[in-house]
């Protein structure tokens, strides 16, 4: 999690608002663009954003964001404007009913709040 953490410009836990489908012409790539609302940030740039893009495809490591759903999301430093969370960076569904997804999201509070603040460069 700590290189996840550290890779990344932004983690927050959020709630998904909106969920819509988008192809993007640069590289024809086609992606899902989740509007979120951010419950708690453990980690935030000056530009803190509310949107991201995943891939839903075999072997991807997208998410599968879903509207009224929570997640955490590593939105990654390098980015390039698109902002793709997945799996693989990090981002996981938050199902207040799973122990294993409470104590992901309790280990994530724990690295945030318990580590050195290093400034970005």
């Amino acid at each position: 999690m700590e290189d996840n953490f550290n890779e990344s410009s932004q983690v927050s836990l959020i709630e998904v608002k909106a969920v819509e489908y988008k192809k993007f012409i640069k590289d024809d790539l086609t992606a899902y663009e989740a509007t979120f609302s951010i419950i708690e940030s453990f980690k935030v740039n000056q530009d803190s954003v509310t949107k991201v893009h995943t891939f839903i495809l075999l072997g991807s490591c997208g998410l599968d964001l879903e509207i009224g759903l929570e997640y955490v999301v590593f939105i990654p430093k390098d980015s390039d404007g698109f902002r793709f969370v997945s799996n693989c960076q990090g981002s996981f569904k938050v199902r207040s009913n799973n122990e294993y997804d409470l104590n992901k999201l309790d280990s994530v509070r724990n690295f945030a709040y318990n580590k050195p603040f290093k400034q970005d460069k």
